[in-house]
């Protein structure tokens, strides 16, 4: 059973930062992870410090990045606009859990970086938060930038949960 958790914030919040630290800490824990990131404005794949190259480069064993124009995929190992679940349905990637970036509509566990326009009232399924500064927050763990091996721990607790006996 695959597990999904997807990063969630306003542009220039940091998702890909959070996105490629949470992918370089759960395969040094042995899982194998694909990413998948939103780009509603549309994407290029392979340039050189694009959030999906960083994606790549944090170890996702396949990468795909979806816009309104189109669909295109990396993988490490031999589309189209929809929700995020339809997205996953239709590539199948062959990993144990899917963090995407974006998709602040679906039904997934988001992470919400905070910052810029952020209006986190409209962002349902908030897991954690991300913030420069670690501010408490009553409803859901808030991290800094500097804790994302702890929110992987949360999210490896939260997969070990939702798998079936």
């Amino acid at each position: 059973m695959r597990t999904v958790f997807t990063v969630v914030g306003a542009s220039g919040t940091g998702k890909t930062r959070v996105a490629a630290a949470l992918i370089r800490s759960l395969v040094r824990r042995g899982y194998r992870v694909a990413a998948i990131k939103h780009a509603p404005h549309g994407h290029g794949m392979d340039r050189e410090g694009s959030d999906t190259d960083r994606l790549f480069d944090a170890g996702a064993s396949a990468v795909m990045a979806t816009s309104p124009g189109g669909a295109s995929a990396r993988y490490r190992q031999p589309a189209f606009e929809r929700p995020l679940e339809d997205v996953i349905a239709w590539w199948e990637p062959d990993c144990d859990v899917v963090i995407a970036e974006g998709f602040k509509q679906s039904r997934v566990p988001k992470v919400l970086v905070e910052g810029g326009d952020t209006v986190s009232a409209r962002i349902s399924n908030v897991v954690a938060r991300v913030d420069g500064h670690g501010a408490p927050a009553e409803e859901v763990p808030v991290f800094t930038f500097e804790q994302m091996d702890e929110l992987c721990d949360l999210i490896e607790r939260m997969m070990s949960t939702s798998l079936p006996d």
